[in-house]
């Protein structure tokens, strides 16, 4: 799965549309030109995981927080799409589930 995602980001990176201009720094964090700077990017934060998960994964606060922070992320994830559907004012192209149509 982990393979399979880094490969779809490759491909989204390998394709992508060019960005107007680089002074737009309103998404410029995650807007780079290669792949490399994301992977550097991964795997700098796979380290900090793996170093600090050595030292405190036997401690529950340590498990806690690392599940909190995934959460937290988890959550946040249809943010932008609510964002601009509150801004159009409209949820036009937005799919109801099998169960709310019953």
């Amino acid at each position: 799965m982990i393979v399979v995602q880094i490969w779809l980001l490759y491909e989204c990176i390998r394709y992508r549309t060019p960005t107007l201009s680089i002074h737009n720094r309103k998404r410029w964090f995650w807007n780079w030109r290669s792949f490399r700077p994301y992977m550097t990017c991964l795997i700098v934060l796979l380290g900090h995981l793996i170093f600090f998960s050595n030292f405190f994964g036997d401690r529950v606060w340590f498990v806690e927080l690392l599940g909190y922070l995934a959460l937290g992320v988890e959550c946040t994830l249809p943010m932008p799409q609510a964002v601009q559907n509150y801004k159009n004012q409209s949820v036009s192209g937005f799919r109801y589930g099998p169960n709310l149509l019953s």
